[in-house]
């Protein structure tokens, strides 16, 4: 459980995400957890791609909540979430970006 006012910031170059859970291809998943009360900002140096975001969940990755998360400034999408392949649909609940580089959230089949 990622959960509690965590604050993370200038991720740098690369990926910079604040919150890379699970694996491309549905290589590994995170399953069950609630990621929550998070402060996000400042990955607008992160290089390519959709790199930057606040929380990033991988394809397969199932039963999770993403809420009250708040993003700020960041290099791509707030909450990005995959398909859960019908393991068990991902909620995503309460989260807020402001002055951001892209959407606020991004989700696939699987989630609501």
């Amino acid at each position: 459980m990622l959960r509690g006012l965590r604050k993370i910031h200038s991720t740098g170059t690369g990926t910079g995400e604040c919150f890379y859970l699970g694996c491309v291809s549905d290589g590994c998943r995170i399953a069950n957890s609630i990621i929550a009360n998070n402060y996000c900002h400042n990955t607008t140096k992160a290089t390519g791609g959709s790199h930057g975001s606040g929380v990033q969940v991988k394809p397969g990755s199932y039963n999770n909540i993403i809420q009250d998360n708040v993003c700020y400034q960041l290099g791509s999408v707030c909450v990005l979430v995959y398909d859960d392949y019908n393991r068990g649909r991902n909620q995503i609940i309460g989260n807020f970006l402001l002055d951001g580089n892209d959407n606020g959230i991004q989700a696939t089949a699987g989630n609501r």
